[in-house]
C-alpha cells in the first residue's frame, strides 16, 4: 500500500513537471485563468457558506460553556476569531471546494481524454496544458483563498450572532476584544493554508482526469477518487502546515 500510495504521488509529480510547456502561451493561461477561477468561485462559495455559518455557531456555544465557569466570556470573541480565520473556514472551504469543484473537473477532462479532445486539440497546435491544465491548477490557487475570505466573515458572523443574540455578552466589549484580538498572523496563516489546499485540489483533480480510464464508468470512478484523494491530501497537509508553522513561530 505504501508503495503504491509513494508511485502515485511520484506520477503526480512528473506530470506536473511536463506540464511547463504552458508558459508558451502565457496570454491564454491567463484568459483561461480567469474564466475557470470565476466558475470555481460561484460553484463553491454558496455550499462554503451554508457550511461554515452552522460551525462559527456551534464554536460561539461550545466556547462560552467553557469560558463561563472562569467568567471569562469577553475572551470568546477572540476564541472564535482564531479557530475561525485558522481552522475552521481553511478547512471547510477545502472540502467543499473538493467535493464541488474538483469532482466536477476531473469529470470534464476524464470525459473530455475519453473522447478523444485533447487529441484534437493537440493537432490544433494548441497545447493542452495551456488551455486546460495549467489554468484549472492556477484557479484553484487563486480561488481557495477568496473564497476563503468570504468563509471566515460568514463563520464569524454566525458565531456572533450566537454570542450576541442568544448569549447575555455586551456587544461593545465584545466587538472590541474581537478587533483587539485580531492578529496578521491569523490571517496569513488561513490565507497560505488555503493557497496550498487549492494547488492540492487542483493537482489531484486534474491528474486524475488525465488518467481515467473505461468509458461513462471510468468518469465516476475517477470524479470519486479525486474527491476522496483530495480530501486525505488537505487533511494531511493541515495538520503538518499547524504543527510546524506553529512550532517555529507559535
Amino acid at each position: 500500500m505504501q508503495l503504491l500510495a509513494v508511485r502515485w504521488l511520484g506520477s503526480l509529480l512528473l506530470f506536473l513537471h511536463e506540464q511547463r510547456s504552458a508558459w508558451s502561451r502565457p496570454k491564454l493561461v491567463v484568459t483561461e485563468l480567469l474564466q475557470q477561477t470565476m466558475e470555481i468561485s460561484f460553484n463553491s462559495l454558496l455550499p462554503v457558506i451554508v457550511v461554515v455559518i452552522p460551525f462559527g455557531a456551534v464554536v460561539a456555544v461550545e466556547g462560552y460553556n467553557f469560558v463561563e465557569p472562569f467568567q471569562a466570556q469577553p475572551m470568546l470573541s477572540g476564541f472564535l476569531l482564531m479557530v475561525t480565520l485558522r481552522e475552521i473556514a481553511p478547512v471547510v472551504t477545502a472540502l467543499m471546494v473538493a467535493a464541488q469543484s474538483g469532482g466536477a473537473t476531473t469529470g470534464m477532462i476524464a470525459s473530455m481524454r475519453l473522447k478523444h479532445q485533447f487529441d484534437a486539440i493537440e493537432l490544433c497546435a494548441v497545447p493542452t496544458s495551456a488551455l486546460i491544465i495549467i489554468p484549472r491548477l492556477l484557479a484553484f490557487v487563486v480561488a481557495c483563498p477568496l473564497i476563503n475570505l468570504i468563509a471566515s466573515a460568514s463563520g464569524i458572523a454566525g458565531g456572533s450572532w450566537i454570542a450576541l443574540v442568544r448569549k447575555p455578552l455586551d456587544p461593545g466589549i465584545y466587538f472590541a476584544n474581537l478587533f483587539v484580538l485580531l492578529k496578521p498572523f491569523d490571517l496569513w496563516f488561513g490565507l497560505v493554508k488555503t493557497i496550498l489546499f487549492g494547488f492540492i485540489i487542483g493537482s489531484i483533480s486534474i491528474y486524475e482526469g488525465t488518467i481515467a480510464t473505461g468509458g461513462a464508468k471510468g468518469v465516476g470512478v475517477a470524479a470519486n477518487r479525486a474527491i476522496v484523494r483530495s480530501v486525505i491530501g488537505c487533511i494531511i497537509l493541515n495538520y503538518l502546515f499547524t504543527a510546524i508553522v506553529l512550532n517555529i513561530w507559535g
